[in-house]
């Protein structure tokens, strides 16, 4: 309803303002000022309205508001879309089939390729076994 009032006031002001009025300009003018009228009654009786429906219709505002914005905005028909699709594939297809058959083999992941370098053990700190025994070279943690 606002945004009706508002484009109908701003079109009877560019209208209002030009120096040479025609026929046709007052016809329109006057449709504006009864679509001005009306848009301006329906938000009287929106706002004259009680609570439970105002409340009705700010809800289906909300819902309606978010309902462009829930689905794709696309401009690309469905068709389209799958036809861009093949072609993208058969361009892949091309290109790597003149690629060199070294490159196109699956390489092994860092994780296969790298040896794990430390061993499992009970602790985790890897001690040695002859400084491990002897009580006086070894630090105690409460010291």
């Amino acid at each position: 309803i606002i945004d009706v009032i508002r484009e109908s006031l701003t079109c009877a002001f560019s209208l209002q303002c030009e120096s040479q009025l025609r026929m046709n300009d007052l016809e329109l003018h006057e449709r504006l000022a009864h679509q001005l009228s009306a848009a301006l009654n329906e938000l009287w009786s929106v706002i004259s309205a009680p609570v439970a429906k105002r409340m009705a219709i700010i809800a289906a505002d909300r819902e309606r508001l978010k309902k462009p914005l829930s689905r794709p905005s696309s401009a690309i028909s469905a068709a389209t879309k799958k036809s861009l699709l093949r072609k993208q594939k058969s361009m892949l297809s091309a290109v790597t089939s003149q690629l060199p058959q070294e490159s196109r083999l699956r390489t092994k992941s860092l994780c296969l390729l790298v040896k794990p370098t430390l061993t499992r053990s009970r602790s985790f700190v890897k001690t040695d076994s002859s400084s491990a025994r002897s009580s006086s070279s070894s630090r105690k943690p409460w010291k």
